[in-house]
């Protein structure tokens, strides 16, 4: 779906020697299995011998997200979100957090970050 933009960041690369991201907007209706189309902003990125292409599916309004801003800013910055989660519950082993309230969470939280003296 994104194979030109693709290219245009492989060329880019080879031609810098850097990485290369370009952003393209894509309707996708799989014929069967949806009832309208989606919306997909691809990225396409290039770094020195290897692509790194990504699809995010989403219902956002274009005008209010364009391609760059929705990937970069939105996407990207959830990614983030998501790894420090993780690296929270895994240096605090803090792996039964998965609670109903909000406090019971937190002091899930608060007692598996306590260092264990007996």
């Amino acid at each position: 779906m994104a194979e030109d933009a693709l290219e245009a960041a492989r060329l880019t690369c080879e031609r810098t020697s850097k990485p290369a991201r370009h952003l393209k907007e894509l309707t996708n209706r799989p014929e069967e299995s949806w009832s309208r189309s989606r919306r997909v902003a691809a990225k396409a990125e290039e770094r020195v011998g290897r692509a790194n292409p990504r699809l995010l599916m989403t219902s956002l309004d274009e005008k209010e997200w364009p391609a760059a801003q929705l990937y970069e800013g939105l996407s990207c910055a959830r990614g983030e979100m998501e790894s420090g989660i993780k690296e929270q519950r895994l240096d605090l082993l803090a792996d039964r957090t998965c609670c109903w309230s909000r406090r019971a969470r937190q002091t899930r939280l608060y007692l598996s970050s306590m260092p264990s003296c007996w």
